[in-house]
C-alpha cells in the first residue's frame, strides 16, 4: 500500500502583526505618560490653591472657634454680671432698709432721750416735792402721833366702859323656859345663843349654806313645843327676815321677834340657858 505524502503546511508571516502590536504599545504609553503629566502638572496648581484656601479656611475656622468661644466667654460674663447686679440691688435694698432703720432707731433714740430727760427732770422735781412734803410733815407727824395717842386712849376707856347687859325676863312673857332659843339680828350677821354663854356669830351672806345655823334649827326642831325668838338690833331687819323665813318655812318652827334698845350684852339665864 502505497504512503500517503504529508500536506506542505504554508508558513504564516507574524512581523506585521508584532510590528502593529509595538506600535500600539507605544501610542498607548505616550498617551498615559502625556495625562500623567498633565495631570501631574494640573494636580499641582490645583492643591496649592487648594493649600492656600485649606489653610484660609482652617484659619477662619480657628478664628471662629476663637471668637465662639470668647462669645461663649462674654455670655457666661455677661450672665454672671448680671447676676452680680441682681445681688448688689438686692444689697442696696437691704441697706435702704438697714438705713431706714437706723434712722428710726435714731429718731428713736433721741425721742428715748428727751424723755429720759424730762423723766430725770421730773424726778429731780418729785424728789424736791418729797424734801419739802417731808420737812413740813414733820410737825404733822408729831401732830397725828398724838392725836393717834389720845384716839387709842379714848377708845380703851371706851371699852373698859360697857353699858349696862340687856335682861331679857322670862317673868310674864308666857313662855317655858326650857324651850325657848334665842337669836340677835345684826346689820350684818346673825348671832344664835346656843346657852347663855355660848354664842355663835354667823354673816347673814351664809345663812342658807351655814351647818351651824342649820344645826340650830334642828335642835329647835327636836325639841317640844319649841319657839325662836330673834332679838332684832339697830338696823338688823333685813337679818331677821332672812333668819326667821328659813327657820319658819324649812324647819316649821315658830317665830317671834323683839325689838332690842341701844345696849350692851344680851342676858338670857332667866330662861333657864345656863
Amino acid at each position: 500500500m502505497a504512503r500517503r505524502h504529508k500536506a506542505k503546511q504554508e508558513e504564516l508571516m507574524l512581523i506585521p502583526f508584532l510590528d502593529i502590536l509595538c506600535s500600539l504599545i507605544g501610542v498607548l504609553c505616550l498617551i498615559i505618560v502625556a495625562l500623567c503629566v498633565a495631570q501631574t502638572q494640573r494636580a499641582k496648581g490645583v492643591s496649592e490653591q487648594q493649600f492656600k484656601d485649606g489653610q484660609k479656611q482652617m484659619e477662619q475656622k480657628k478664628e471662629e472657634s476663637k471668637l465662639i468661644k470668647e462669645e461663649q466667654e462674654l455670655k457666661k460674663k455677661v450672665e454672671d454680671a448680671a447676676k452680680i447686679a441682681k445681688q448688689i440691688e438686692e444689697l442696696q435694698k437691704k441697706e435702704d432698709e438697714l438705713k431706714k432703720t437706723l434712722e428710726n432707731s435714731t429718731e428713736k433714740m433721741q425721742e428715748n432721750k428727751k424723755e429720759e430727760e424730762k423723766l430725770k427732770k421730773l424726778i429731780a422735781e418729785l424728789k424736791a416735792q418729797d424734801q419739802e412734803v417731808k420737812t413740813q410733815s414733820a410737825p404733822l407727824k408729831v401732830e397725828i402721833k398724838k392725836i393717834q395717842v389720845e384716839l387709842t386712849a379714848k377708845q380703851v376707856a371706851a371699852q373698859q366702859k360697857k353699858d349696862p347687859a340687856l335682861v331679857i325676863q322670862s317673868a310674864g312673857s308666857g313662855l317655858k323656859s326650857g324651850s325657848v332659843y334665842f337669836a340677835e339680828a345684826t346689820p350684818n350677821e346673825v348671832v344664835i345663843h346656843k346657852t347663855s354663854q355660848e354664842r355663835g356669830k354667823i354673816p347673814t351672806k351664809d345663812l342658807q349654806t351655814s351647818a351651824e345655823y342649820k344645826a340650830f334649827l334642828t335642835k329647835i326642831q327636836a325639841t317640844p313645843d319649841s319657839s325662836l325668838i330673834f332679838l332684832i338690833r339697830k338696823s338688823g331687819t333685813d337679818s331677821y327676815k332672812k333668819a326667821a323665813g328659813l327657820a319658819e318655812w324649812d324647819y316649821k318652827i315658830k317665830v317671834g321677834k323683839l325689838p332690842l334698845p341701844a345696849g350692851g350684852d344680851v342676858d338670857i339665864s332667866s330662861f333657864g340657858k345656863k
